[in-house]
C-alpha cells in the first residue's frame, strides 16, 4: 500500500504522521480549482498537508479551527509549519501488473 510520511516543523515542535494516496487525490482535485498564480503550486502542496492531516484527525491539533474553509486552513498551516513529504519507508513496492 502506498503511504506518505508527513513531517511538519513549527514553533510548537515537530509533528509526524502518514497518509494514503487519497489525500493526494483530494488535494489535486481541489488545487485544480485555484486560479493560476505564482503561488498556486505552494498552495497545492499545503492542500496535500491539509487533506493528510484531515485524514488523520489532526487539524485541530495543528491549529486549524472547526469550520475553517480549506483556504483558511492552508493559510494557517503555511504560516505555522514547514513540511517534508516522503514515501513511507515501510511501504511495499507497487505491483508491476494486476493480480490474476
Amino acid at each position: 500500500m502506498l503511504k506518505f510520511k508527513f513531517t511538519l516543523k513549527g514553533d510548537e515542535g515537530t509533528k509526524e504522521f502518514t497518509a494514503g494516496r487519497s489525500s493526494l487525490w483530494k488535494a489535486t482535485e481541489e488545487g485544480a480549482k485555484l486560479p493560476d498564480s505564482p503561488v498556486k503550486s505552494a498552495k497545492q502542496d499545503y492542500m496535500w498537508v491539509y487533506f493528510a492531516a484531515q485524514q488523520n484527525g489532526l487539524l485541530g491539533e495543528l491549529g486549524v479551527p472547526d469550520g475553517a474553509s480549506i483556504g483558511e486552513a492552508i493559510d494557517i498551516l503555511a504560516d505555522s509549519y514547514d513540511y517534508d513529504i516522503e514515501q513511507a519507508k515501510d511501504d511495499a513496492p507497487l505491483a508491476s501488473a494486476h493480480a490474476k
